[in-house]
């Protein structure tokens, strides 16, 4: 509410006093809100710290000792109506100035005066199945169908109507007596800045001061659900800050990392502005929600700023970083720039020989006649192997297997230095470290292998579905012919 509406309404609720004393307690209110802007309030927040209009009317009158009589010329639709809106700026202005805790159990509250009105809507429901009982016979017999539809639905429309008005009302009775004289919708600031002119000190309820020192001897159910509304709240927000702490700690972990990097001549500033800004949008959700679960308050201006710069500077890191890594060149490497060993084996080839694991990288060389020569290439800088075959018959096939143990591993330790050393030139080179292996034959002995490895597969397919009769056939009980025993002899 502005000011000028507060003053206008204000003059209209109280044009029963004199007109100079009307136009004194004017200046005294615009004065008291002029005040309170000048000190940083805003307008509506001023004229919201004064309270409620009609408390203020009636302290006002009860000042003059006059008992403020109903204007007569107010239809009973715009007394409603003034009545929600003042239900609702008292609940706007409490929402925006209570705690958590507060407002949940007024929440509880404003369910319970709901639950009383659906209650209250019962009786209501009862009349309408009756009357659409009664009526439907004595609508029949006059017009049919129809014309009892039409009765029943005007008939209706009236009962929801008068229940509508009744649950309005009823709402707007228990709100007042509940709320009446709770502290709810007051702050110290409504009691202690009402203006005083002269000797017409406005007086405080004795009622109302002694109402907000009452404190129940034992818990209600109520205070029990929120007490567990709360718990639950403060548990979930307490998980969450366990999680936060944990980033916190990695950001600091990483803007650590970001010094060293720069002092080592690595100047990704994108990045390192990002990371720190995530560190300190961090530290102020932890602040929010350590201040919550221990009841402390929070200096929201500081936050707002604070989290506001973050944002601007995560943001500025964002567009750094992008065009850093435009910048940065990417080299791919290849076997030919790296230090690699070659060890080579020659197998010959035989009409019943098959290579398994020996990969699908083949090369065709004719000059080796019935020759295979397997090369295996890798970087002895970052790790050695010792490779080796087993050989293994199936039916009528031969089958080499190619086997490899790591013997030593120094992989990170000289990758990260190169890596570290290439940052510092705007470069990443991508290396493959990996075991390279080529398997050199000629035109017909790759065919032959080839050849062979299919017909293997064919029989590793058919000994498989043979396998799996086989077992079906003697867990149902069967009596499996000779050929099975070969695959059932290790159960039998």
């Amino acid at each position: 509410m502005t000011k000028s509406e507060f003053l206008k309404k204000l003059k209209k609720k109280i044009d029963i006093l004199e007109e100079s004393e009307v136009e004194d307690i004017l200046k005294d209110y615009e004065g008291f809100i002029d005040e309170k802007i000048n000190q940083g309030m805003s307008e509506s927040d001023a004229v919201s710290s004064l309270g409620n209009l009609d408390e203020i009317t009636e302290e006002l009158l009860s000042a003059y000792k006059i008992k403020k009589t109903p204007n007569k010329s107010e239809n009973i639709i715009n007394h409603f109506v003034n009545q929600i809106i003042d239900i609702i700026e008292k609940i706007i202005y409490a929402f925006s100035h209570k705690s958590l805790r507060e407002i949940i159990r007024f929440m509880f509250e404003i369910v319970g005066i709901f639950l009383i009105l659906f209650l209250c809507k019962i009786p209501f429901e009862i009349i309408i199945s009756l009357g659409k009982n009664v009526l439907y016979d004595l609508c029949t017999s006059i017009g049919g169908y129809s014309f009892y539809e039409i009765v029943s639905g005007i008939a209706k429309f009236f009962i929801e109507m008068i229940y509508l008005i009744f649950a309005i009302i009823l709402f707007i009775k228990l709100f007042e007596n509940r709320y009446k004289n709770s502290d709810f919708f007051d702050t110290k600031e409504m009691n202690r800045n009402v203006p005083k002119k002269k000797n017409e000190v406005i007086k405080e309820s004795e009622n109302k001061s002694k109402a907000k020192e009452i404190e129940h001897e034992g818990l209600s159910i109520l205070d029990i659900l929120v007490n567990i509304c709360m718990f639950i709240i403060k548990s979930f927000v307490f998980f969450v800050l366990i999680w936060v702490i944990f980033y916190i700690v990695g950001m600091t972990a990483a803007v650590g990392i970001s010094i060293y990097l720069f002092t080592l001549g690595i100047t990704y500033i994108g990045f390192y502005l990002g990371i720190l800004s995530l560190l300190i949008l961090g530290i102020c959700i932890f602040l929010v929600l350590f201040n919550f679960i221990f009841n402390r308050k929070n200096n929201l201006v500081a936050l707002f700023f604070t989290t506001l710069g973050s944002l601007i500077f995560l943001g500025i890191g964002i567009g750094i970083a992008t065009i850093e890594v435009a910048q940065t060149q990417i080299v791919y490497d290849t076997e030919n720039n790296q230090n690699l060993e070659v060890q080579t084996f020659e197998y010959p080839m035989k009409e019943n020989l098959v290579l398994h694991n020996f990969g699908t990288n083949y090369k065709i060389d004719d000059s080796l006649n019935d020759l295979i020569r397997v090369e295996y290439k890798y970087n002895p800088d970052f790790v050695d192997y010792h490779f080796y075959e087993e050989n293994e018959m199936y039916q009528d096939f031969e089958i080499i297997t190619s086997r490899y143990d790591v013997t030593s591993f120094d992989y990170n330790h000289k990758i990260f230095e190169q890596f570290l050393e290439d940052l510092k030139h705007k470069k990443i080179q991508i290396n493959n470290y990996d075991l390279h292996i080529t398997v050199y034959v000629s035109s017909e002995v790759y065919n032959q292998l080839k050849s062979n490895e299919e017909k293997l597969n064919a029989l590793y397919d058919r000994d498989y579905d043979l396998e799996d009769i086989c077992y079906e056939l003697n867990n149902q009980g069967y009596e499996v012919p000779s050929y099975c025993l070969p695959y059932l002899y290790e159960e039998m």
